[in-house]
């Protein structure tokens, strides 16, 4: 027990008192040292008063026996691997004017079951719940705006998150290896999913991505093997190497780019897991009415489901299934093509109907679509370009309608 008189309690003060059960700290105390109870051992219970204002970093580092903690509103800092292997430690309740969660700050509390974020917290440092393997479920209030990375890789037992709507980053593997994560929310105001950040989260079946993402990085949903759906929103304009790749489960993909511009930077691999016929035989990608599909000549898509060569940029309707089991295909753009459609993906589609937005068919739309036996141009196409129907093999007969001004 301190006296009243106390204002600090020093660097490694009680370091290594194996034998220290409880200890009372005086409302005179402003700061916790680093490593002030490192390796107490026997420490089960602590009182830290509202007058303390910074936890130094390692300060109840190894205290294996403490269970639980009330961090009181006077502090402000809780600095890196202030907790770090406090596994006896069950909860956790951090107070309301705590800005910052330091790195590795609870790392390897693996009975931690229950955390409260105070809403001033607005930083959780990276690695700062690694290997909370209790912890089954965390909410990120408003006031946070950064997830650390890797912040909480291999909580292994978390089912729910919940990510407020200040939040712009997710980490680099912030959830990597969530094995048991079910459900994610993530704000409205979050623009980058970092590498890894979803990493191996095999439990996951669906995530919403909103419309303020700008950047999913490199293997961000990596082996999210029980992943079934993904949308993309138009707000997309970078998608990293091996994004969804080894999402066997995944059968359904929605993108909504509205223009060719708008086509974010796709790198090779994305949907690597699906290709080379590993993928469901269902697996299609869903285009709405007005979206812009980029499939590069890179394996992004190839091999998706039943595509299996590249395709460049084709605009379908709402209507539209990019699968070439389904017999029929309704196109609606101002512009159909350039596209290069590939023999087999062409040999299931018999019939296409353009409709009355379509203005021109452009080169090599229907390049080698030897399955085509009917089509359909409406009065609104004036332009057919160079080898637009070239070895279209089965085609019987084409009507041109009196508005075409020009065949290339």
């Amino acid at each position: 027990t301190c006296s009243g008189e106390i204002t600090a309690i020093g660097t490694s003060a009680f370091s290594g008192c194996s034998g220290l059960t409880s200890v009372t700290i005086p409302n005179s105390v402003t700061t916790i040292g680093s490593n002030a109870f490192y390796l107490c051992k026997g420490l089960t219970s602590v009182t830290i008063p509202n007058s303390v204002t910074t936890i130094k970093g390692c300060a109840f580092r190894a205290c294996s026996s403490l269970t639980s903690v009330i961090i009181p509103n006077s502090v402000t800092m809780i600095e890196g691997y202030a907790f770090d292997g406090c596994s006896s430690l069950t909860s956790v309740t951090i107070g309301n004017s705590v800005t910052n969660i330091g790195n590795y700050a609870f790392q390897n509390c693996r009975g931690l079951t229950s955390v409260t974020i105070g809403n001033s917290v607005t930083t959780i440092g990276k690695y700062a719940f690694y290997k909370c393997s209790g912890l089954n479920s965390i909410t990120i209030p408003n006031s946070v705006t950064t997830i650390g990375d890797y912040a909480f890789e291999n909580c292994d037992g978390l089912t729910s998150v919940t990510i407020g709507h200040s939040v712009t980053t997710i980490g680099d593997g912030a959830f990597f290896k969530c094995s048991g994560l079910t459900s994610v929310s993530i704000g409205i105001s979050v623009t980058t999913i970092g590498d890894n950040a979803f990493y191996s989260c095999t439990g996951l079946t669906s995530i919403k991505i909103p419309n303020s993402v700008t950047t999913i990085g490199t293997s961000a949903f990596y082996k999210c093997s029980g992943l079934t759906s993904i949308t993309i929103p138009k707000s997309v304009i970078t998608i990293g190497s091996s994004a969804f790749s080894g999402c066997s489960d995944l059968t359904s993909v929605a993108v909504f780019w509205t223009d060719e511009k708008s086509i974010p930077s796709i790198n090779s691999n994305v949907f690597g897991g699906i290709a080379h016929g590993h993928g469901p035989a269902g697996a299609k990608l869903c285009v709405p009415n007005g979206t812009a599909a980029l499939y590069q000549q890179t394996d992004v898509w190839k091999e998706f489901g039943s595509i299996k060569e590249d395709i460049n940029i084709i605009t379908y309707t709402a209507t539209s299934k990019l699968s070439g089991r389904n017999g029929s295909l309704n196109v609606g753009a101002t512009t159909f093509g350039p596209a290069i459609i590939s023999h087999e993906f062409s040999n299931g589609i018999g019939t296409i109907t353009c409709d009355g937005e379509i203005t021109k068919i452009g080169e090599r739309a229907f390049y080698l679509c030897s399955g085509l036996t009917s089509i359909t141009i409406p009065n609104s196409v004036t332009t057919i370009e160079s080898y637009a129907f070239c070895q279209c093999s089965n085609l019987p007969s084409i009507t041109i309608g009196n508005s075409v001004t020009t065949i290339g």
